[in-house]
């Protein structure tokens, strides 16, 4: 696979992740919403979780 950077540089990638495309996409309107910083990604309970603070808040 031939992955370049924004310069047009090679470069090799040294870490993959595995994500649910559902994960991606609610991770993607978090960032559209900017609300993205309220959550953090669980992989354990896809997708993202309110942070904690959020959560102790609404309790």
């Amino acid at each position: 696979m031939e992955l370049k950077d924004r310069f047009g540089g090679q470069v090799e990638p040294r870490k993959w992740y595995l994500v649910p495309l559902n994960g991606i996409e609610e991770t993607i309107e978090k960032i559209r919403a900017g609300t993205l910083a309220d959550y953090y990604y669980d992989p354990w309970q896809c997708p993202n979780r309110p942070n904690e603070t959020e959560r102790l808040e609404s309790a």
